[in-house]
């Protein structure tokens, strides 16, 4: 039997923690601690680690507003073990950092104090420092309290200056102790701040208990971390509910130290500007409402993973276990694949040579299909990587802007019922860094959130200015409107004494990739307004209950019903453009029934573009029919269609084979070796055997796969300053037998000769 099948009710608990007397580890300043949690139960495996809190910097008495959530079963003993640790870098490994002290306990002992502090020593610590965890159980309330304060005359504390205040805010414990559960930013050089709004939940601030006292502290930051109290007042969150007009919001700053003063008053004014009580929905309301997760991956096929044969590669495939990118796919797609639907994901890889041109690709299908990139659950996506592996050339660089924006593209066309995640697995150093930035900054405004994870042993710094926490995120002075991204190394999760394709910790990986998600789709329903669905308003809870045959009869009906109404809302269909020229933003179809038409992750049955009421396999449009201004049709050429991205039917935009005018330029080797430029229009070559004038081999203005001189002869070239005229023959490729060019050692008999590989002129 299983022994955790008749478990009775149990309950959460919230840790709150801090530290006092911790000696110095840094030698021209006091330490920068942090605390990590471990557990285990009794005759289970070495400890797990649950999480760790946020890093003071200069403090040897740190009080971390970073709590940790457990589950309490008062059958079961739980095992805890925390560790104060001094930070040196931004690494996530705690071999890098310095050593303070530990302390072992077990949950029962911290519950049994009843709200009071349980306290011990650190062992192995230097001096006698003392760790201290308040546990009280966790409060249903739903509630979020947003806030904004201000100070006048505060008190006056730098010598040279005026006074950097913050705040602090700590909720009380039944032994009269306080825990913290906010700190605002600090404002530098003023005695009249105004703070930042901020948001709490109401669990965190008092556990729901709106009488519950709230201590705020007005503090003088300084350098050292010897912050001054400027001074300190209580009040509750039915107080603050009276609003900033209330007389009752005005706070009196005291300093006990000047209390005694004859003259004293007081050491300043707080001041609520803003206060707003509303109810905060769960993740879970969204979920139970309907509200779908997507999941895609991508995966980094650069050279630097090293060859998939050779046992050291990070893509080697181990029979006796997962490679690094499986272990990354697997931990994180077996949580994900509960929320999807159709358990249907897209897999993408970027950095290598895809056949039949060999040409770099930041963003192709790893089943090898041309448009479809969809695979059947998780086991889908690993066995389309594994096949990639054999069929793709590894190379680079790594650009995560591809990937990104075609996620993008998805959501931003999605209705509001619908939450995007990108798994993003890479080795390496990422080179469209500005890029990725900005593509980053324009998906905050879309439900999507992005996961990376890092595997090898490279340096990730550039991965943890991506999650920026505690900064934010900002491109081309654009800030991100949220937190969308985060960053794990896979190696911390990794048995370093075994095989690493053997032994790693899944569900710490998983929890740690995936513990942001659910606050980042929350910011972004609040940031839109959207509620939870109410989950008994979903057009097919009209069915359930019925007999299958009824369910076919009555869903007909509804389907017949609304065919006039659907067919006049989808004549001249344009979906939302990202502004990216060769991607099409047509939405596409799931389980539609015409060929060619690819699956499309929100409509519930035959049709495209999604029409839940359409009878007629892929409507609209009919792939028998050719009307002008119908979205897309692969299997015509009638004119009036929009933009596919993939290769259709000769004179379709676009094709890379046809000469038409008006058409795209598709980025694959053109007529006469020609290069042609994704994103602008060209004039034509002068040998295009088509002799129409099109932009279907234009020219690409880089060194060094230039295709034409800065002083060429041919009309209405563009220049490029890095080349001089060819004197043989003017606007192709370098191939002069001038001295001046530098001699080519892969083309024997030829000098000046600049490879071009795909142009079929002599070299």
């Amino acid at each position: 039997m299983d022994p955790y099948s008749n478990r009775g009710p149990h309950s959460q608990v919230e840790l709150t923690v801090s530290a006092r007397n911790l000696v110095d580890q840094d030698v021209v300043s006091a330490s920068d601690p942090f605390c990590v949690l471990s557990m285990r139960k009794v005759g289970s495996a070495p400890y797990t680690e649950v999480g760790r809190t946020e890093t003071l910097k200069n403090n040897r008495n740190p009080s971390w507003s970073k709590k940790f959530i457990l589950d309490y079963f008062f059958e079961e003993r739980c095992e805890l073990k925390f560790e104060i640790y001094d930070r040196d870098s931004s690494s996530d490994v705690l071999r890098k950092h310095d050593f303070v002290g530990v302390m072992e306990c077990s949950l029962g002992e911290i519950v049994a104090c009843g709200g009071r502090q349980f306290t011990r020593r650190l062992a192995k610590a230097v001096g006698s420092p003392t760790l201290s965890i308040v546990a009280e159980e966790v409060s249903s309330c739903k509630e979020e309290a947003q806030m904004q304060f201000s100070g006048t005359k505060l008190d006056k504390k730098d010598t040279f200056g005026k006074s950097d205040p913050f705040l602090i805010f700590s909720k009380s414990n039944s032994d009269g102790s306080f825990s913290v559960v906010h700190r605002t930013e600090v404002m530098s050089n003023t005695l009249n701040p105004k703070w930042r709004p901020f948001s709490l939940p109401v669990q965190k601030l008092c556990n729901g208990d709106h009488n519950r006292t709230i201590k705020v502290e007005c503090f003088d930051w300084d350098r050292d971390g010897t912050h001054d109290l400027i001074g300190e007042t209580t009040t509750t969150l039915k107080q603050l509910a009276e609003g900033p007009n209330s007389s009752k919001n005005r706070y009196e700053l005291i300093n006990p130290r000047k209390r005694s003063k004859k003259k004293y008053k007081n050491s300043g004014i707080l001041v609520l500007n803003l206060f707003k009580l509303e109810v905060k929905p769960s993740f879970l309301d969204y979920v139970k409402g309907g509200t779908q997760i997507h999941f895609t991956v991508a995966i980094d096929f650069t050279a630097s993973n090293g060859h998939p044969q050779d046992p050291r590669s990070l893509h080697y495939r181990n029979p006796n276990g997962l490679n690094p990118y499986a272990m990354a796919i697997r931990a994180v797609g077996d949580i994900i694949q509960d929320y999807d639907s159709d358990k249907q994901f897209p897999a993408l890889g970027f950095g290598a040579q895809i056949p039949p041109m060999n040409q770099v690709s930041h963003e192709f299908y790893l089943n090898g299909h041309p448009e479809n990139p969809y695979c059947s659950g998780i086991d889908g996506v690993l066995q389309a990587y594994y096949s990639a592996l054999y069929r793709v050339t590894l190379h680079g660089p790594t650009y995560f802007a591809p990937v990104i924006r075609h996620v993008s593209r998805f959501a931003a066309a999605s209705t509001g019922q619908d939450y995007f995640i990108l798994l993003i697995i890479t080795d390496g150093i990422i080179c469209d860094m500005d890029a990725t930035k900005e593509a980053l900054v324009r998906a905050s405004t879309l439900p999507m959130s992005v996961i990376i994870v890092g595997v090898g042993n490279e340096n990730f710094a550039e991965m943890e200015r991506l999650d920026a926490d505690d900064r934010g995120l900002v491109a081309n002075g654009v800030p991100a409107q949220r937190d969308i991204v985060q960053f794990v190394a896979l190696n911390k999760y990794i048995d370093q004494r075994m095989n690493r394709a053997q032994s790693y910790n899944q569900s710490a990986l998983a929890r740690d990739v995936l513990a942001e998600v659910p606050n980042q789709l929350l910011s972004y329903m609040k940031m839109k307004g959207i509620p939870p669905p109410d989950p008994s308003s979903s057009p097919m809870n009209r069915y359930m209950g019925l007999d299958m045959e009824q369910q076919r009869v009555n869903l007909a009906a509804d389907v017949l019903r609304e065919i006039p109404n659907q067919l006049t809302g989808h004549m001249g269909l344009n979906p939302p453009s990202l502004g990216h020229p060769l991607q099409s933003d047509a939405p596409l179809h799931p389980g539609s029934s015409a060929s060619m038409y690819s699956p499309h992750h929100s409509s519930p049955s035959p049709g495209y573009p999604p029409h839940s009421s359409s009878p007629i396999p892929g409507y609209p449009p009919n792939p028998s029919l050719a009307t002008p201004g119908y979205p897309p049709n692969p299997s015509s050429s009638a004119p009036g269609y929009t933009i596919n991205p993939q290769p259709a039917a000769p004179g379709y935009s676009p094709n890379p084979s046809s000469y038409a005018p008006g058409y795209l330029p598709q980025a694959t080797p053109a007529p006469s070796g020609y290069v042609p430029q994704p994103s602008h229009v060209y004039p034509p070559h002068p040998d295009n055997p088509s002799g129409l004038s099109c932009p279907a081999s234009g020219f690409l203005p880089s060194a060094p796969a230039s295709s034409f001189n800065q002083q060429s002869p041919v009309p209405s070239y563009p220049s490029n300053p890095a080349y001089v005229p060819n004197p043989i023959q003017p606007g192709y490729p370098p191939g002069s037998s001038n001295s001046s060019y530098p001699s080519n050692p892969l083309t024997s008999g030829h000098m000046g000769y600049p490879s071009n590989h795909g142009s079929p002129y002599s070299h």
